[in-house]
């Protein structure tokens, strides 16, 4: 511990001093002695030796023997003491070697250290720099260096100010308060002042550096962003264009459904009126081709809209309470009869176990199982056609039913039994030619399937048939027993019968277009009804004003005010009158979110063109029986009240408007 203590100088002098005290009192005391005897082998007597005082006096009675020996015993204790000094300096010498080679390679060490610091200090590609308390410069790397276009050697006194762009000072200078007094790192990002004029973006870490216990200065990393922050905005401003894009995409195809349906609406309309009237059966073949092909168009401009509609995200399910029997019924009345004429056998089996009532939407349920039995009609020549539906599980949160559907057609080869479930894709495209299609049913099928939660998949063996399947998922049923239909008119179910008429109804048709017009007029007097046609939103809410009407067919786009906003306005001129008309929507769009919105402006149903006269008379028959419930129910009310003695307290009249509750 004493030698830790001991400098390097101090300790070679004292080394050096103990070897030569050591080999002097060995001399001395070796030259002492030889004189000594020599003296006594000359005078017979004791001689005086350097190595004890009291031996110039000779004791009396001490012999020349005895002196001697006492000489020779301190002689031998000066050599051992020697000789222990002599090993403890080499001790102290070889401690004192290993000590000073420590210290050489510590200094060593941090001299490496300082140049690997100076090195990535001078060579980091991000801006190192160091800052007094004041915020002036005291070192720049030759990153910073080149980021800033200037040197700290060639301007001295540069302070953050000089750096920073007037955009960023206030947050540089609060960064800078935040490390000093805060003392903890802070990181941020500025704007600085590069080179030739520009501007760079810098993501900044600073932290105060300590001396002795003492802050004296803010050393920082600035790393340049400015390249990604360019791609980034760049990202943003495609993102922005590609939202934009698709925002027009979503107006032109509404725009597309609208100038498309709304022609289609007269034709289809109009074929079906002429097929009521006395015709030739040639003309009735004419005709029955000419509504062929318009709803052949019609399915197609429908596929080209779902497909555009789940790629955009914007298709989503809507879940009902539903009788899955119920709703495979209109399924079968369309294919039996087709399968007929083909000469196939069509079966239709559904397992005892499947549960009556579901939660699910079976207007697309209906619209996988009409693709794929469709498709199995139409590429089966002969054989049979079959629809499996059998129970996977079921417990209270819901069962899993699987629907299969085989034939015996021509079957897929298994190179293309994936392809088949892309957009346009075909399995061979000879049959395009051979039996019609666009390609887009299975795709459409395939992600509505994904979106029930479930896989559609194929078995298929050229020449044997095909087996497509999936498993859907459906929620539990809070209902026990409904009447049958009451999921709704369905764009997507094949056609129905038209429900019976209750009673002849004062209708009023909001409709720009004059075959429209027409068309939908006569499909109302063939059921008794007294329609009022007036032809944009402002005839409609003065005819709504000035008249009572049993329910309203308004179409949702039209010159001047359109179907929304006459409806809104047709609420508000109903506010406190104790009544509210039902209104009809009719629209070309059937983009998604149609529905949504015409119920938010105040309408009561929806349907879209082409106009099929069974969903129309579906509609209308629904509000009516709502609205004379609606109407017994006051009337019971108003009945209680008369009943009231007189001279009894009464509550005030209840007053139920018709229409949904």
């Amino acid at each position: 511990m004493f030698w830790r203590g001991v400098s390097h100088g101090r300790a070679t002098r004292f080394v050096v001093c103990s070897l030569l005290a050591a080999s002097t009192l060995v001399a001395g005391s070796t030259l002492g002695v030889r004189s000594s005897e020599a003296a006594v082998r000359r005078s017979g007597a004791p001689a005086a030796g350097p190595t004890d005082a009291a031996a110039e006096r000779p004791v009396a009675g001490e012999s020349a023997a005895d002196t001697l020996g006492r000489l020779t015993w301190a002689l031998m204790a000066t050599r051992l003491a020697a000789v222990a000094a002599f090993v403890v300096a080499l001790v102290l010498l070889r401690r004192l070697r290993r000590q000073t080679a420590t210290i050489r390679h510590q200094l060593e060490s941090e001299k490496a250290l300082a140049d690997q610091f100076h090195e990535l200090f001078a060579n980091a590609s991000d801006m190192v720099y160091t800052l007094d308390l004041d915020g002036r410069l005291t070192s720049l790397n030759k990153a910073g260096e080149d980021l800033i276009g200037r040197s700290i050697s060639e301007h001295g006194g540069l302070s953050m100010v000089d750096l920073v762009a007037p955009a960023s000072l206030e947050s540089a200078g609060r960064m800078l308060l935040h490390v000093v007094h805060g003392g903890v790192p802070v990181k941020g990002e500025l704007e600085l002042r590069a080179r030739r004029g520009t501007r760079a973006i810098v993501e900044v870490t600073e932290r105060l550096i300590h001396r002795d216990g003492r802050p004296v200065g803010v050393q920082g990393i600035a790393r340049d962003v400015t390249a990604r922050r360019r791609v980034e905005d760049e990202l943003r401003r495609a993102r922005e264009a590609a939202e934009a894009a698709n925002r027009s995409k979503s107006e032109f195809l509404a725009n597309m459904s609208h100038e498309i349906r709304t022609p289609m609406n007269g034709i289809v309309g109009m074929t079906e009126l002429t097929l009521d009237t006395r015709v030739t059966p040639e003309q009735r073949e004419y005709l029955v081709t000419v509504k062929s092909c318009a709803e052949s168009l019609l399915r197609l401009l429908d596929d080209v809209l779902d497909l555009s509609r789940i790629e955009a995200g914007k298709l989503e399910l809507q879940p009902v309470d539903f009788g899955l029997r119920d709703a495979l019924q209109p399924i079968l009345r369309v294919f039996e009869p087709r399968a007929a004429r083909s000469g196939l056998r069509f079966e239709c089996t559904v397992a005892p176990e499947v549960p009556e009532r579901l939660v699910g939407d079976p207007a697309r349920l209906r619209q996988v199982l009409v693709n794929l039995l469709g498709n199995a009609v139409k590429f089966t020549p002969q054989g049979r056609v079959q629809l499996e539906v059998t129970l996977v599980s079921a417990g209270d949160k819901g069962a899993q039913v699987r629907f299969s559907v085989l034939d015996t057609g021509i079957g897929i080869p298994v190179d293309k039994q994936v392809a088949v479930f892309d957009p346009f894709s075909q399995a061979d495209p000879s049959t395009n030619v051979r039996f019609g299609g666009t390609g887009l049913g299975l795709s459409i099928s395939s992600r509505l399937v994904t979106m029930m939660g479930g896989q559609l998949e194929v078995e298929s063996e050229p020449g044997k048939g095909s087996r497509f399947s999936f498993t859907a998922g459906f929620g539990p049923s809070a209902a026990t027993a409904q009447a049958a239909g009451e999921t709704g008119p369905d764009e997507h179910a094949p056609d129905a019968p038209a429900p019976p008429n209750s009673m002849p109804l004062r209708i009023l048709l909001a409709e720009d277009n004059a075959v429209n017009q027409r068309l939908t007029e006569r499909l109302l007097e063939k059921r008794g009804h007294k329609v009022i046609v007036v032809g944009d939103g402002e005839q409609a809410i003065a005819a709504v004003d000035r008249e009572r009407f049993d329910l309203v067919l308004m179409d949702v786009q039209m010159p001047g005010i359109n179907g929304y906003d006459a409806t809104a306005a047709i609420r508000v001129l109903e506010q406190g009158t104790g009544r509210r008309t039902p209104i009809v929507a009719i629209t070309a769009h059937a983009i998604s979110g149609d529905r949504e919105r015409c119920i938010e402006a105040g309408m009561d149903a929806y349907i879209s063109k082409p106009v099929r006269a069974y969903e129309l008379y579906a509609a209308i028959e629904t509000l009516a029986r709502r609205r004379t419930s609606a109407a017994r129910v006051d009337t019971g009310l108003r009945a209680e009240t008369a009943r009231a003695p007189v001279d009894e307290p009464r509550p005030p009249a209840v007053i139920v408007p018709p229409g949904p509750h």
